[in-house]
């Protein structure tokens, strides 16, 4: 019984790590930097992630939302800018869902948003 009740504190103990990530990159020219960062309190927990978009000499802009994945990874984030102010993320889930979202920075605006949920 005593065994038993070493083995569940290690494995509650292993559950509460705490895990914080984060992935950066930018468009080609370097004048718009994004940044993801995800944190979650458990394993079983899904990750509070904030997208920062910073560019043209403004302060970040950020959108937080809360996801069900695995890992942050370039394996799990996948991005494509298909110019320079322009960059879709999409965030795939272990179950083979994924959502997308869109960034848009230029001179004038800075907008962070969810194109489709799964």
């Amino acid at each position: 019984m005593r065994l038993l009740g070493i083995l569940l504190a290690v494995v509650l103990f292993t559950a509460c790590d705490p895990q914080s990530k984060e992935l950066t990159f930018s468009n080609d020219d370097k004048t718009v930097n994004v940044r993801i960062a995800a944190t979650r309190q458990m394993k079983l927990d899904p990750f509070e992630v904030t997208i920062g978009v910073a560019g043209f000499g403004r302060p970040e802009a950020k959108g937080t939302f809360e996801m069900q994945i695995a890992d942050l990874t370039p394996e799990t984030v996948l991005w494509n800018w298909t110019d320079a102010n322009n960059c879709s993320i999409t965030f795939l889930h272990g179950d083979g869902a994924e959502r997308y979202f869109k960034v848009i920075s230029n001179d004038k605006l800075t907008r962070i948003f969810e194109v489709k949920g799964n």
